[in-house]
């Protein structure tokens, strides 16, 4: 019995979807809210996080581990009414009716009051004609009618002495985006210090005269986070008119101010840096990659860069000369090649284009959510490796990770405080309308691992899992800035991959695309030397005055699966065993020790497989059967169907390992020609 209605009703008031397409701008937020106490506040994240486990557990079905997780929950966030009611439905379920009424109870005592609900959920029903449910309904109903708290105004914080403290006094959560909201006001930037940074170079120079010529927006009302507690950040000297983030004790000691963020927004244009990374266990991984393959890491990256916040780390052991690890490439954020302090440079390039917009052009688009992407355009534009338009739309614009020697800080000066508010088209909306899906039975594998990495609404990503030679995919591309609807073509580049093997056709001025991937093998991956997984296709709104930041569509390949088809795309075998003492990403690759050769008939009609592995060979039917009698001319007679298991080993792996169900097929034939064979049930 799944747990619909508790689910239903957690998801209602936890884990609201967000709309991406339609996303209020900061200045139609709500301005009230009750003030919630600074350890409930600031455990939100990671509360949330656990939460999303519980629900992942019950969509599988696993009652058991849902409740283990949930008293763990329930004990250490005793204040959280949705736990405890999601534990009652738990225990509901699996028929423990005095716990079940226990955690009930302590939803109502920390504030559920919904009588309505109770009778009406199904996966309570094992305890609605107990006495003691029906008293707790009629205490519900009885229950004076208490006043509702006024909402309290929620105060924007004016920083003080360029230092913008992240608090319960201007902190809320999120519910929409399951994320902290932080805001701060702002004096003026009439007031703001004459001078934008304190170097005396030229890039310098000229920022400070254009702000001081009323020609530029300089720094005033921007804010700068940084997520590794200053082991590589800005100096508040070197930038007189940022704002600093600093986080009180208690967001302090929940991690709000560490790491990848997924924790909070802010009402303000933000930017940021984490010189860290995940450097031990089976999980290692740069904050990209980490971003990457987290479940609702890349939507709140689209939601942080609609939001007008850009972020940037360091891609360490991810990137280097002969490889790179990361699954995909965004516009959402900014990765640079090395360790700590590689940001460095890009952080005074974010810094500076943010200060070069001219006023009116740096309000337009923060108004629009279009501010950061609109950076990430000029950023692209003028490394040095780019000169031209073609130059732009191609890699050498748009790498996985960035060089600090590439950042030419004049040019991105000048190109930004170039731009006027009607230049900048803004970033492509994708929505796929239609892509091949793997096929049930040989590659059933995939119910644990599905193709699915993400999808935003300008990025996607997908794990190639499917046997098939093609991945197809039907695309619509739509403008971000409706008022440049009518005037917004769009371009499609292949930055990455073997173009013989992509091929994309377009039509109404690029708005509809029909991609079509071929398999890609190790050698079409490795390019001048570096290999890494991706095939890459971007998409790039163009308005004739500028062309946008890119939009992605990623297609991750296993790093060392060898696959063999035939001239018409046939499947030949699938080899999965990995070189001793490679590595594959954990978090999306399943380990598996053996190769799969596939028959056919003579008519192409697939009739199973061989699976040979340590030396010792298996057949299995066209339905995924272990072959376990023949007839007389070696055609399967009986098949035990068998089920895969997915367990972790003691490095992490994910392995499949095959189980016997205990259940058999029986097949028939229609003539001695027939090798296929017909279902018997």
């Amino acid at each position: 019995m799944l747990l619909k209605k508790a689910g239903q009703l957690i998801a209602l008031s936890l884990f609201v979807g967000l709309n991406f397409v339609n996303l209020p701008r900061a200045q139609e937020e709500a301005k009230t809210t009750t003030l919630t106490p600074p350890s409930e506040l600031f455990s939100m994240p990671l509360l949330t996080d656990r939460m999303r486990g519980v629900l992942s557990a019950l969509a599988r079905k696993q009652l058991d581990a849902a409740e283990e997780s949930l008293k763990k929950i329930t004990t250490t966030y005793p204040w959280h009414m949705e736990s405890h009611y999601l534990l009652a439905s738990v225990l509901a379920v699996k028929g423990d009716k005095d716990a079940a009424l226990g955690s009930l109870q302590k939803a109502i005592d920390a504030g559920f009051d919904n009588h309505q609900v109770l009778f009406k959920d199904a996966n309570l029903a094992s305890i609605q004609k107990d006495p003691r449910f029906q008293k707790m309904v009629e205490g519900l109903i009885n229950k004076p009618a208490q006043q509702k708290t006024k909402p309290t105004e929620l105060p924007s914080t004016a920083p003080r002495n360029g230092i913008g403290m992240v608090s319960s006094q201007n902190t809320i959560w999120e519910s929409r985006f399951e994320m902290l909201w932080s805001s701060f006001a702002f004096n003026d930037r009439k007031v703001a210090p004459s001078s934008v940074q304190s170097f005396k170079d030229p890039a310098a120079q000229k920022l400070n005269m254009l702000f001081q010529t009323g020609k530029a927006a300089g720094n005033n009302g921007d804010l700068y986070d940084n997520r590794d507690r200053n082991h590589s950040r800005l100096h508040p000297k070197q930038y007189p008119q940022l704002t600093f983030s600093q986080y009180s004790a208690i967001a302090k000691q929940l991690n709000t101010d560490y790491g990848f963020n997924t924790r909070i927004l802010f009402g303000n244009p933000t930017f940021g840096n984490s010189s860290t990374a995940l450097t031990s266990g089976a999980f290692w991984r740069s904050q990209t990659r980490l971003g990457y393959t987290t479940p609702s890491g890349p939507q709140k990256l689209y939601l942080q860069h609609v939001r007008n916040h850009l972020y940037i780390y360091p891609a360490v052991k991810d990137y280097t000369p002969e490889e790179d690890l990361i699954p995909a490439n965004t516009a959402f954020l900014v990765t640079t090649i090395g360790k700590s302090g590689s940001d460095r440079p890009y952080l005074r390039a974010v810094a500076s284009i943010l200060a070069a917009y001219k006023p009116e052009v740096k309000d337009k688009l923060a108004a629009d959510g279009q501010l950061m992407s609109a950076t990430q355009m000029i950023l692209r534009r003028n490394i040095k490796p780019v000169q031209n338009r073609g130059d732009y739309l191609s890699s050498k614009a748009h790498p996985i990770a960035f060089a600090g020697e590439d950042v030419d800080l004049m040019a991105m000066v000048d190109h930004a405080n170039r731009l006027t508010p009607g230049d900048y088209p803004g970033l492509p909306l994708l929505k796929i309308k239609g892509e091949s899906k793997p096929k049930e039975g040989i590659d059933n594998f995939i119910g644990q691992m599905p193709e699915l990495l993400f999808s935003t609404p300008s990025a996607t990503a997908r794990v190639i899992r499917s046997s098939a030679y093609e991945k197809s995919m039907t695309v619509e591309v739509s403008p971000s800035r409706s008022e440049q609807a009518d005037d917004v073509g769009f371009v499609w580049k292949v930055l990455r991959g073997n173009k013989n093997k992509i091929q994309i056709e377009t039509e109404n001025d690029g708005k509809n695309a029909q991609i079509n991937v071929k398999w890609h093998n190790r050698d079409d991956l490795t390019i001048n030397g570096h290999y890494a997984g991706r095939v890459e296709i971007a998409v790039f709104a163009d308005n004739g005055k500028e062309l946008s930041a890119p939009a992605f569509l990623n297609f991750y390949y296993p790093p060392y699966q060898a696959r063999e088809y035939d001239k018409n795309g046939k499947l030949i075998s699938i080899d999965h065993r990995e070189p001793k003492g490679s590595y594959s990403d954990p978090q999306l690759f399943v380990k598996r020790d053996w190769k799969d050769t596939y028959q056919y008939d003579a008519k192409g009609h697939l009739i199973g497989w061989v699976r040979e592995r340590g030396g010792k060979k298996t057949e299995f039917t066209y339905h995924g059967a272990r072959i376990t009698q023949k007839d007389d001319q070696g055609r399967a007679k009986l098949a035990e169907q068998i089920g895969l298991t997915f367990n972790r080993n003691e490095t992490g792996r994910m392995i499949i390992e095959e189980k016997p169900l205990g259940q058999f097929l029986k097949y028939e034939y229609l003539n001695d020609q027939d090798k296929r064979g017909l279902l018997i049930r």
